[in-house]
This record gives C-alpha cells, sequence and structure tokens, in this order.
C-alpha cells in the first residue's frame, strides 16, 4: 500500500498494492510522477524495487508510519535509465531538475533504503555523459599505460539515491535525510551523490552505512 498526501490541500490519495501484483515500486514511482509539489508519500509495507523512482522538478518527502519504519531494498534487476549518460545504471531515487523547472528535492523520513550490497554492472567508475553511452577506462597492466571502451551499463550505479542539479552557483537539487532515515548496505560507487550544485543534508538520527 501507499498513501500520498498533498501538503499544500491536505486532499489524500491512496494506492492499494495487491499481494502478489509485483507493482509495488510502479506505483511508488507513479504517485510520485502525478503529484502536487511538496506532497508526502507515505510507505506502508517493505518493498523490493526493481525500477528508479525519479523527483523531477518538485519536491517531494517520502516515509513510513511513525509506528512502522519500512525498508525498500534494490531488486535483483534494477532497470536502466538513459539521459547524456545514454543508458545507465541507476540510484533506486534520483532527484533531477528539468528543461522548464527551477528545482527539485527528495526528504527522506522514518524509512530505509537498503541496497543489499547489489552491484548493477561490473566497473567501478563515473560514467562519460556525452551521449555516447560508452567510457574509456584507462589502467595499468604490467606497467603498460591501457585503455577500454566499455558500455556505461558495464559501470555500477552512482548511489542509493543521487541528486544531479543544473546551477553550481545556485544549488536548486537537494536530497534531505530526515529523522530516521537510513540508507545501507551500498553495492556501487556511494550511498549518495550529489552534482552539479546539489546539496545533501543530514538531519536528526539520521544515518547512512
Amino acid at each position: 500500500n501507499v498513501s500520498a498526501k498533498d501538503l499544500g490541500t491536505g486532499k489524500e490519495q491512496h494506492i492499494t498494492i495487491t499481494a502478489g501484483s509485483n507493482m509495488s515500486d510502479a506505483d511508488i514511482d507513479k504517485a510520485v510522477k502525478e503529484a502536487a509539489d511538496r506532497t508526502t508519500i507515505v510507505v506502508l509495507e517493505d518493498m523490493t524495487i526493481e525500477e528508479p523512482i525519479t523527483v523531477e522538478g518538485k519536491s517531494i518527502k517520502i516515509q513510513s508510519e511513525e509506528s512502522n519504519r519500512v525498508t525498500l531494498t534494490r531488486g535483483e534487476s534494477m532497470g536502466t535509465k538513459n539521459d547524456g549518460r545514454g543508458w545507465y545504471n541507476p540510484a533506486m531515487i534520483e532527484v533531477t531538475v528539468p528543461a522548464g523547472t527551477s528545482s527539485a528535492s527528495l526528504t527522506l523520513e522514518n524509512i530505509i533504503l537498503d541496497d543489499a550490497g547489489k552491484k548493477c554492472g561490473e566497473y567501478f567508475a563515473q560514467p562519460s555523459t556525452d551521449w555516447s553511452g560508452k567510457t574509456t577506462l584507462s589502467y595499468k597492466e604490467q606497467g603498460i599505460n591501457k585503455e577500454i571502451e566499455v558500455p556505461n551499463t558495464n559501470i555500477v550505479q552512482d548511489a542509493i539515491v543521487a541528486a544531479y542539479g543544473t546551477n553550481v552557483e545556485q544549488p536548486n537539487a537537494e536530497i534531505v535525510l530526515g529523522k530516521g532515515a537510513v540508507l545501507k548496505d551500498f553495492g556501487g560507487m556511494s550511498a549518495v551523490r550529489v552534482t552539479g550544485g546539489a546539496t545533501l543534508t543530514m538531519k536528526g538520527d539520521s544515518i547512512i552505512y
């Protein structure tokens, strides 16, 4: 089950996920996409995330009930995404500022995001953003400098959660880890990635480990 509450109007929207429907993560992403700015989405049950969730050009809070902290766990076959990197392995939740929007933010509260140590891809590196969908990696073999070109889908995910801003001088994307938020057991490059002027704020007893 997922319930969404618009903080502006107080109007609640409920999405019910039946047992065995295997649509839990898709319904969270749908709730995020359809929600108004400054909406809180309350996750009521543990879920496995097989498709990335994207917050685009608005402020969203994702939390669970105070009496029942739930866990969102990276699935075995997380889907890929396509942007300036071409196809790549994404974070579980990404915050972006598309053209025509001014800012975006994600707040996590009383919820656990568990990467479960899973890595999507083979190489630990930052993928290129030249739209080629490939990255050239340099390495040494027996003292000789060598290069290899690999598809970006062979490079591990950036993070558990990531924010991609578009304004370094005036940060316009943020991730806020509020009270009771936990990021654990990252399998990719890191637990959090913020770039392009994006910011990370940790509050209360939020934890990364």
